[in-house]
């Protein structure tokens, strides 16, 4: 499923092409120490996703497949990991079960088929927190601390110090659930009502053992092993790029947390908001799983979990800097708090999601997916000119499929049935995502602005002197080769005599019709598309391909 197509949709955002192509300009110039993007030193993220990108690239070819791969591979080990670690310390109901659930939700499929960080940063994270675990459970193992800290030393080589703050703030969390146990006369045999292992599949009572395994000489071999990672790099960019460890610190990590990047903001709770899509379709559960997971937080794994979604989510929520996948650290706790609540109720043993007032909100959830399936056909409106056949019957299929999910998910909670209605949950959201990136996304060419300009481009044999107006898009450079480059002034061609003019422009038709008549007669129309610019406020635009004249003459090809 993740890699399914992975070469045959469009890059999407601004955050996807730009990874490409660094990578790609990383495996073609042959400097593997400093990632550029165009024409300046990318320093936005630390190399190693360039790195694992580039090498796939020179396997696969210079494509998005390959520079998708790493991610697929990445969020596969991730639950590799995460089977059999959690298959050893409980049993595999719930290990297939956290698998299935993690595996399928909505932003770990976008995760693993993008060209982002986070699938690999995610691998790292999950590592580190299970020796996270084993620490805080007592274990002084010289192997646990060692793989902890390769695993914190690679996701810095990743995405720099996300790793830390997520133990950090779990950490944390772990502490205020102690210290409001305490505070509460919480005990193990009164105050709370506590299911104890009943059998094999159960983790064993909590016994209060909440001590830290570490001593100095731990912590002394962890920092040596992170600085062995890290620190090559860091001094080689540091020479090469100066000022880099400050800028980029200051810039990535303080900057970030303190106000928005990019326009990447959102307001209080926007997690709170948006995990109801990105948590999809387990979101349904979410709200039961927290439940059952504070009420049976006596229990070792639940409680470590619990604290590992909590503390790190009010994290992401108090950087200003927002984006809906920067919460995936979460996810796999979470994924293991709603298998541990399915597992449970499945054997009837709460009936929190098998009650009638939660089919009622089955029933209000699925009346919300079909809804927000079928606003997919506005696009045949607002493009009805950039709508191919094909887009039409894929949007037809998805319609049946969202309609049938939500049909037989109902029925089988109403009929006391969860575990049935989960094995549709996520099997049916397998089918709805291989019916939109396999064929829904393929023929939507409003999202295939770049694309289709690119494809002009080269058509056209244009491949130096090309300059983008107004449409400043990542994919475009990607898509066309990487000659082609931003210009800043959008009155360019007014403010600079003919002899500076490119001889190649893609720019908006909005400037371009500001454009004096007298200088658009000296260029050529080549190619136009009009399309949804989501990646710049969610704008319909229309697009051009110029090209320049020659004495009045467009030049032969």
């Amino acid at each position: 499923m993740y890699l399914a197509c992975n070469g045959r949709f469009a890059l999407w955002d601004r955050d996807e092409p730009r990874y490409a192509q660094t990578s790609r300009q990383m495996l073609q110039g042959g400097d593997w120490v400093v990632p550029r993007f165009l024409d300046k030193p990318r320093t936005a993220k630390p190399v190693l996703i360039y790195w694992c990108q580039a090498s796939a690239m020179a396997v696969f070819g210079d494509n998005a497949f390959a520079a998708r791969f790493p991610s697929a591979i990445a969020m596969t080990l991730t639950l590799i990991v995460l089977a059999v670690v959690i298959d050893r310390a409980i049993g595999p109901r719930r290990a297939i079960w956290t698998v299935f659930i993690l595996g399928t939700s909505a932003i770990v499929i976008v995760c693993a088929k993008s060209c982002f960080t986070d699938a690999v940063l995610l691998l790292w994270i999950v590592i580190a927190e299970i020796g996270m675990f084993a620490i805080w459970r007592g274990s002084r193992s010289w192997a646990n601390v060692m793989v902890i800290s390769i695993a914190v030393g690679l996701a810095g080589l990743t995405k720099g110090p996300v790793v830390l703050g997520v133990m950090l703030f779990t950490g944390i969390a772990l502490a205020a659930m102690r210290w409001f146990d305490r505070r509460a006369g919480a005990s193990q045999k009164g105050g709370h009502s506590y299911l104890m292992a009943q059998n094999k599949y159960e983790c064993p009572p909590f016994r209060g053992a909440e001590r830290v395994g570490m001593s100095i000489a731990h912590i002394l071999v962890a920092v040596a092993i992170v600085a062995s990672i890290c620190g090559p790099w860091l001094h080689l960019m540091q020479q090469r790029v100066p000022n880099y460890l400050q800028d980029t610190f200051w810039k990535e990590v303080i900057d970030r947390s303190r106000r928005p990047a990019e326009g990447h903001k959102g307001p209080p709770g926007f997690y709170l908001l948006t995990i109801w899509a990105t948590y999809f379709p387990w979101s349904l559960l979410m709200p039961a799983a927290l439940v059952q997971a504070w009420k049976r937080r006596n229990i070792p794994m639940i409680r470590f979990c619990f604290a590992a979604v909590v503390g790190p989510w009010i994290m992401f929520e108090i950087v200003q800097t927002k984006l809906m996948h920067y919460l995936l650290p979460i996810f796999p706790p979470l994924a293991f708090l709603t298998a541990d609540m399915l597992v449970r109720a499945g054997r009837r043993i709460h009936q929190d999601i098998t009650n009638r007032g939660f089919v009622r909100v089955v029933a209000a959830w699925g009346v919300i997916v079909v809804g927000a399936v079928l606003a997919m056909w506005t696009s045949v409106i607002v493009f009805p000119g950039e709508s191919p056949p094909a887009e039409w019957w894929w949007l037809f299929v998805i319609s049946l499929i969202a309609i049938e999910y939500v049909r037989q998910i109902y029925v089988y909670f109403r009929a006391a049935r969860p575990l049935a209605a989960a094995d549709v949950m996520g099997i049916g959201m397998m089918i709805f995502m291989a019916a939109m990136y396999c064929g829904y996304l393929r023929h939507a060419e409003f999202l295939r602005i770049s694309e289709r300009l690119a494809a002009a481009l080269r058509a056209n044999h244009a491949t130096a002197d090309i300059r983008m107006i107004g449409y400043k898009e990542p994919s475009l450079a990607f898509y066309q080769g990487g000659t082609i480059r931003e210009e800043r002034d959008n009155q360019f061609l007014q403010n600079h005599p003919p002899g500076e003019w490119p001889d190649w422009l893609v720019i908006t038709e909005d400037l371009w019709q500001g454009t004096p008549r007298e200088i658009r007669d000296q260029f050529e129309l080549v190619e136009s598309a009009r399309g949804w610019n989501y990646a710049n406020a969610g704008k319909v635009v229309e697009v051009i391909a110029v090209q320049k004249r020659i004495g009045g003459e467009v030049p032969s090809k």
